[in-house]
């Protein structure tokens, strides 16, 4: 008799993804998130100079931005990576690109930029 439930594995490429971070731009086709230094905003007016931003800001590259625009909460990763593949211009090939997305959103997930819907049962 085991004491312990063995997790069960699930692929990532079947689990759908949602923002956790609203706060983001997009300038010349790249998205920017902004995320906020301090949890609680009175923090930010006491303890951020004038002159700085009270924002920390990651750029992402032109692969991570088109990976973060089709995450809206419906598609499973794979359909991002499909959405990815039918907007990729003709004749680039874009190598190991389920591998890549899973990794990259796996990053994401343990930033908590995003997490995933629950399984419907």
């Amino acid at each position: 008799m085991a004491l312990f439930k063995k997790k069960e594995e699930k692929n990532i490429l079947d689990m759908v993804p949602f923002h956790v971070i609203n706060n983001f731009t997009e300038k010349e086709g790249l998205i920017t998130l902004n995320l906020p230094k301090f949890k609680k905003p009175f923090l930010s007016k006491w303890l951020v100079p004038n002159n700085k931003s009270e924002f920390i800001q990651i750029h992402l590259d032109k692969y991570g931005s088109q990976v973060w625009r089709q995450i809206d909460g419906k598609k499973s990763v794979q359909g991002i990576c499909n959405e990815i593949r039918k907007s990729a211009v003709e004749g680039e090939e874009i190598p190991d690109l389920e591998e890549r997305s899973a990794k990259f959103i796996t990053e994401l997930y343990k930033s908590r930029f995003i997490n995933f819907m629950e399984e419907k049962l």
